[in-house]
């Protein structure tokens, strides 16, 4: 994870300052907060969402690679930040939904730790691509 969020952390800085990082940090961590709520205040069984995720999930990762070879516009970088930004707070939901359903053990704090960090590391990437783009003309 490091190194894919190094040069992209580095390459915001210096396109459009410090504060751009500290917004997506701070967006990534209010809707991981709200994700949160949601789970436990709600009570509502979020397993449904696991085939729509994954299915989401691949999308991501087939657009993405075609956008290694093809050049995207503005308008399908922006749509692509999005989606990758809702499908993320969806896993956010349902990860948060697992932790809520599984025993508390070690191992489990562990397990759900790094994959929540996963998480909040794509949203987190997903939104400093958004608003990047968002700052170019």
């Amino acid at each position: 994870m490091g190194m894919m969020l190094g040069p992209l952390v580095g390459f915001a800085v210096s396109e459009a300052g410090a504060g751009i990082v500290l917004q997506a940090l701070t967006g990534t961590t209010a809707v991981m907060l709200a994700s949160g709520i949601i789970v436990f205040a709600t009570g509502i069984d979020f397993s449904f969402l696991m085939p729509i995720l994954l299915i989401a999930l691949i999308g991501l990762i087939i657009v993405g690679l075609v956008g290694i070879f093809v050049r995207f516009s503005r308008t399908v970088n922006l749509a692509y930040s999005v989606i990758g930004m809702l499908v993320f707070a969806g896993f956010f939901i349902f990860k948060f939904f697992r932790l809520s359903q599984d025993e508390n053990t070690w191992e489990a704090a562990v397990r759900h730790t790094a994959s929540i960090y996963i998480s909040f590391v794509n949203f987190f990437s997903f939104l400093l691509q958004f608003l990047l783009n968002t700052r170019r003309r």
